[in-house]
């Protein structure tokens, strides 16, 4: 429970972990990698879980990062695909 009382689901370091990957999978800047990360839904995947872990700072963070590199990149599609996302939530 939060000091607000609300209950805090953990997360896990493993999950953490595999988000570390992706991460660095991005920063390679690789079409073939923002194709099946598209294909696969993977940001909606991600998005759901950032508002079902509300109260994970560290998900939070990691979030924050791939949206940047998102938006850094120089693929178009993932941009687009990351701003109807964020429509169809918001």
């Amino acid at each position: 429970m939060s000091q607000f009382g609300a209950e805090v689901v953990p997360f896990g370091s493993a999950r953490l972990k595999l988000i570390e990957l992706i991460i660095i999978a991005l920063k390679a800047n690789n079409k073939n990698i923002y194709t099946k990360l598209i294909e696969y839904q993977f940001l909606e995947g991600l998005l759901a879980l950032f508002l079902k872990y509300e109260w994970n700072n560290m998900l939070h963070n990691q979030v924050e990062k791939i949206i940047g590199i998102i938006l850094d990149s120089s693929y178009d599609e993932l941009k687009t695909t990351v701003i109807l996302i964020f429509d169809e939530f918001y």
